[in-house]
Formats: C-alpha cells, sequence, structure tokens
C-alpha cells in the first residue's frame, strides 16, 4: 500500500515538473536546422537550413543563446553567410523568445527590398515561423511587423527619427561601413541604433559587415572583441591554422613572357600551404570540408569590453568558393587599379584597406628598398624615362631604368638651375622620353619639347587633371607665343591621384606580385622627405561612403617626379616592349556612355599615337 502511495506521488510530480519545467533550450543553429526553410528565392541551396556545409557559422549562433554574451561582430567576407547567420538570431528571438527586435540597414530603400526578399519569405515559407504571423495582414508591413507576440522593424541607417523612436531587446546591424558616420548634429547612425537595447538586463546586439578601411565601424568593432579566427587541422600534419591568403601558392610557370597571367593555368594550379615548417604541403579544395568540420573558433586577443566576442572570416573558408577563384580575382585586381585591389582585400579577404601612414613612417619605409649599391649603366632591357618638375628658378629631376614588368630602379635624380641641365642629365643616361610638367612656365615649357622634338628626341609636356575618365590620355596643346607660335604639340595628360597610389602601393609592396620599386642608392633626406611629402589619407563622402585624398605635409617635388615618371612610361610602354596595355584600364564612373567613348581609346589608337609622336618628329627607333 505505502509502495504504491509513493509510486503515484512520484508520477505526480513528475508530471508537474514536465508541466510546470520549460523545455531545454536548443542552441540557435539546432533550431534553424528544424525549423527555418529557405526557398530558392532566397538561397541558392533551398531547402531547409543547414549548416553542415558552412560549420563556422555555428559557434556566433551559440554566442546568441549566451547569457554572458552580450555583442557579437562579425567581419566576413562577402557571400559567407554572414546575413543568414544573423537573421537566425533574429527569428530565434522573435519566434521562441517572443521579443522584440530592430534591424538595421544602409538605407531604407536598402531595407524594403531587403525585407521583401530576404527577412520576410522564410516566415511565410516555414510552417514553424508563419504560426507567429499575425492574422491581420495589415500589421505585416515591409519595415513594421507585428507578429502574434512580438515585433520587428527595419530601418534605413539614413533615417534618425526611426533609429531614436523604439525600444527592442535585440539589435542586429547590417552592412555597417556604408553608414553614415557622426556629424556636428547627430551622432553616428550606428551609435543611435545601439541605444534602442540599453536599457534592456537581457539584451543582444549582431553587428556584421565587410570591412573598408582601419578606421571603418566594422573594424574597430572587430578590435574591440577577442578577434576570433577559425582554426583548422592540416589534413598532412594535424597543425590547427587559420586561413591566410599569403599562403596560396600557384604554378610561376603561368606567368607568360609579357609579364601578364594565363588565368586557366592559375585557376587550376592554386593550392593552398601548410604554415608549418616542417610540412608545408599543399591543400586542395577536396580538403576543406574535413577541415571545417573539424575546425574550431580561437580568440587571438583579449576583448576590450566585456561580453563581446568578435569573428573573422574570409573567402578562402566557403567551400563553394576555390582556392583558384580567389586567386583569379587577386591577380585580376592586383593587375587592374587600387579601387579594385581595395575591393578584392574588403570583399574577399575582408581585411580593411592599409592606408600609407605619416611621413616619418613612408621615410623609413623607403630605405627597405634603396638599392644597395650605384647603377652604373642602364640594366640589360630596361628603357630610361626622366621626368621633370619644373620651378619658377628651378627644375626638379628624376632618371629611372623601367623593365618590361614595370620594375624600375633609380638611375639619377637633383635639383638643376634651366632646360639644359635637364637635357644634359636625359642624355647622360640616354633616355628614352623625357617628361615635363607645364603647370609652371607653360609657354616656355611648351616652347622647348617642341625644339627638341624637331631634333627628333621625345620630349613631352605633362599635365595632371583629376577630372579624366582614365587614367591616361594624349591631347594636342596650342603653342601661343615663340617661335613656334600656332602649332599644336601632343601632351600627356593623367590622373595624379591614381599614380601616386600606384606608386605608394608599389613602395609599400601591399602585394607579393606589385613590380618592384626601387630607389636611388645615394638618396638624401631631402630626397626621401620630398618623397613624403604627401599622405593619403581617408574622408567620408556624402552618403557614408569611404573616400580618399593625398594631403601635402612639405615639399613634394620628388614626388612629383616619381608619379610622373610611372605616368610616362605607361604611356610609351606599348611602343619601348611591343605590349598590348597602356596601363590601368579606366574606372566606371557613372558618366554619360557618349562622353565616356569620346574619352577612351583602344591599345591600337594609343599605340598609333605614341608611334606617330616618334616617327612623325623624325626620331630613329
Amino acid at each position: 500500500m505505502v509502495a504504491a502511495a509513493l509510486d503515484v506521488a512520484v508520477a505526480t510530480r513528475r508530471a508537474i515538473d514536465k508541466i510546470m519545467m520549460p523545455p531545454p533550450r536548443v542552441s540557435t543553429w539546432r533550431w534553424a536546422e528544424q525549423n527555418v526553410y529557405l526557398s530558392s528565392r532566397v538561397s541558392p541551396r533551398p531547402g531547409m537550413y543547414r549548416s553542415d556545409w558552412c560549420p563556422y557559422v555555428r559557434e556566433p549562433q551559440d554566442a546568441f543563446d549566451d547569457p554572458t554574451v552580450e555583442t557579437i561582430v562579425l567581419c566576413w567576407s562577402t557571400r559567407s553567410q554572414k546575413s543568414e547567420t544573423m537573421l537566425n538570431m533574429v527569428r530565434k528571438a522573435i519566434v521562441v523568445d517572443r521579443d522584440s527586435a530592430m534591424i538595421g540597414l544602409p538605407s531604407e530603400p536598402f531595407a524594403r527590398s531587403f525585407s521583401e526578399t530576404r527577412f520576410q519569405p522564410p516566415f511565410r515559407d516555414s510552417p514553424s515561423l508563419a504560426a507567429e504571423l499575425p492574422a491581420n495582414s495589415d500589421h505585416f508591413k515591409l519595415l513594421e511587423m507585428h507578429f502574434r507576440h512580438s515585433s520587428c522593424w527595419l530601418v534605413g541607417a539614413g533615417s534618425p527619427a526611426n533609429l531614436k523612436s523604439r525600444g527592442v531587446r535585440v539589435v542586429a546591424a547590417d552592412e555597417v561601413d556604408t553608414w553614415p558616420g557622426q556629424t556636428k548634429k547627430e551622432t553616428g547612425a550606428l551609435q543611435q541604433l545601439l541605444e534602442r537595447n540599453r536599457d534592456r538586463w537581457n539584451r543582444k546586439t549582431v553587428i556584421g559587415s565587410t570591412p573598408t578601411v582601419e578606421s571603418g565601424q566594422i573594424w574597430r568593432e572587430f578590435l574591440k572583441g577577442d578577434q576570433r579566427r577559425y582554426f583548422m587541422p592540416c589534413p598532412h600534419c594535424g597543425h590547427f591554422q587559420f586561413f591566410r591568403h599569403r599562403q596560396l601558392y600557384h604554378d610561376p610557370k603561368a606567368k607568360r613572357n609579357d609579364g601578364s597571367w594565363d588565368m586557366e593555368h592559375v585557376l587550376r594550379s592554386t593550392v593552398y600551404l601548410c604554415e608549418n615548417k616542417d610540412c608545408g604541403k599543399p591543400i586542395t579544395d577536396s580538403d576543406k570540408p574535413m577541415m571545417l568540420a573539424l575546425g574550431e573558433w580561437r580568440p587571438t586577443a583579449a576583448p576590450r569590453d566585456v561580453g563581446r566576442r568578435s569573428y573573422h572570416l574570409n573567402a578562402l573558408y566557403p567551400v563553394w568558393t576555390t582556392f583558384g577563384e580567389v586567386q583569379v580575382m587577386f591577380l585580376k585586381s592586383n593587375a587592374s587599379s587600387p579601387e579594385d585591389l581595395q575591393r578584392f582585400i574588403n570583399s574577399w579577404l575582408a581585411e580593411p584597406w592599409q592606408l600609407y601612414g605619416d611621413n616619418s613612417e613612408f621615410e623609413n619605409l623607403l630605405d627597405v628598398v634603396r638599392a644597395r649599391e650605384p647603377v652604373e649603366s642602364v640594366p640589360k632591357e630596361h628603357v630610361v624615362i626622366v621626368s621633370a618638375d619644373i620651378q619658377q628658378t628651378n627644375i626638379y629631376f628624376e632618371s629611372r631604368a623601367h623593365a618590361r614588368n614595370r620594375d624600375s630602379v633609380g638611375l639619377d635624380y637633383g635639383c638643376i638651375p634651366g632646360f639644359e641641365e635637364l637635357e644634359a642629365a636625359a642624355d647622360k643616361w640616354g633616355a628614352f622620353a623625357v617628361f615635363v610638367d607645364m603647370p609652371y612656365r607653360t609657354s616656355e615649357v611648351l616652347e622647348w619639347c617642341m625644339q627638341k622634338r624637331r631634333e627628333g628626341k621625345l620630349y613631352v609636356p605633362v599635365l595632371g587633371n583629376s577630372s579624366l575618365l582614365v587614367p591616361l590620355r594624349w591631347a594636342k596643346v596650342p603653342i601661343e607665343g615663340g617661335l613656334f607660335k600656332g602649332q599644336v604639340i601632343d601632351c600627356l595628360r593623367f590622373r595624379p591621384n591614381d599614380y601616386k597610389d600606384t606608386w605608394a602601393g608599389r613602395v609599400k609592396r601591399l602585394t607579393e606580385d606589385a613590380p618592384k620599386w626601387v630607389m636611388v642608392s645615394n638618396a638624401d633626406n631631402d630626397y626621401k622627405k620630398q618623397l613624403a611629402g604627401e599622405v593619403r589619407v581617408q574622408r567620408r563622402l556624402a552618403g557614408g561612403r569611404i573616400g580618399y585624398e593625398w594631403v601635402t605635409r612639405g615639399p613634394n617635388h620628388y614626388l612629383d617626379c616619381a608619379v610622373i615618371n610611372i605616368a610616362g612610361y605607361d604611356a610609351v610602354r606599348p611602343l619601348a616592349f611591343d605590349v598590348e596595355e597602356t596601363g590601368p584600364p579606366p574606372r566606371d564612373t557613372g558618366a554619360n556612355p557618349s562622353v565616356v567613348s569620346d574619352e577612351l581609346s583602344d591599345v591600337q589608337q594609343q599605340r598609333d599615337r605614341v608611334a606617330s609622336l616618334l616617327g612623325g618628329d623624325g626620331l630613329q627607333w
């Protein structure tokens, strides 16, 4: 009798516990795999959400369930499941926790599109999520959704009133590096959004973006955290490491004799080399699934803020991106323009674009690229370009020898009194061409260059013009006085900032494949200071975009010579080495197509133009 009574008591207690105790909490990513259906409208892999092919998304979602974690930062490359990872956290907060949420996006039009194409479809397609939809469709708008037990708002970063008006527990901010920053009247959009859950004891904040520059918002937020990287074991030696772009290797025979790359060969031959010095064996794309499955996130720094985790992920990790694709994109970007290289570093490597530092930093860096011994004669298979910066009372010049692959070495430089000394400096090295800056003493420069042309020497007036639609352009300039009054002379126009970026990139060797720029061996401190006389700094453009400008910090005549020298060589390289490119390709400026077509000229036209400069003036080549 007593035993039966005890059995009844135990059974009753268990029944009460089952009713009263909450169910065990399922991790966010497991909940998403059980409940979130992604149609072909929102995912290239339709079906129930899966994380087995990208297991690196699991720990950040687990962090959302950790009561000790308040802020999660995702500094990830594009197309790496960043947004879907953030959305799973918001979905679970709405459906399971029944908490309000706010998602911040770069602009209101973007937020509307994101809501229609990414956020709302899974709520309609997934039965578990659809159960939370309101009975009245008027309560389920694109930017304001009132579910059965909670609410969610999508706001554009350019709408300060929307960012301030509501309080929520969960805040998600996506692509924050494109958001407007602080102004004299307003704090930054991200700071305003982060205030929306400050009064909640159990608040959760998720911040994600691909980076832009070191001072951008996502990189600053990442550095405040523990800076986690995804470590994986080498399939050969078991050494744990995280993917770095510098470990990619492709067959060097993929480089043709003219300096261009056989991209198909690069695509097929690229592998990842284990960083363990005792191993160094190649890791292929087929090894990635196993490595990802055994990988783990490891902090690499102590967090500055309590309760903050930050995660970094580049494009080498996703299984749908091959090592060869990353390397091909790098080589194309590196050969194109500084803007394309920055886009690769930001969007593929998830790293900030490195600015060029202050004057003293650059002066120290120049010693690294100094020639060890004086160059006594022009190296074999090089052509000499002399560039000159004309001042009112003197002339600064630089002589450089350029190779077919754009490597160059300094031969000579100096400050001289006049044009005769410049001609002597050019004749000393048998210069192929002399490029002379013309803003000062314009008439004198034009007349002197025309005189040298008549003597069979290629002397070219040069004019920097930031408004050009292409990096380089030949133009005819009339001579308004003197012996050649009424005649026209071909002048080289170029975009100075483009070539300053190119020069600085070569000095800093931002990429291992960048052409070598070697400083003359006998460079003195004045030469170095003038090369570092301008600094590339960041500025914020309208709409929160990041822009750059070169700011003068001191005398910069030798910098002008260096920039003109590179631009001049690009202009005559097609003829000097019989190659088929004339420098960086034009950027998309958004200008009227008819205007652009007037500005652009193809390779053959450029070659014909350079040939006419030489042949038309009687120069023997």
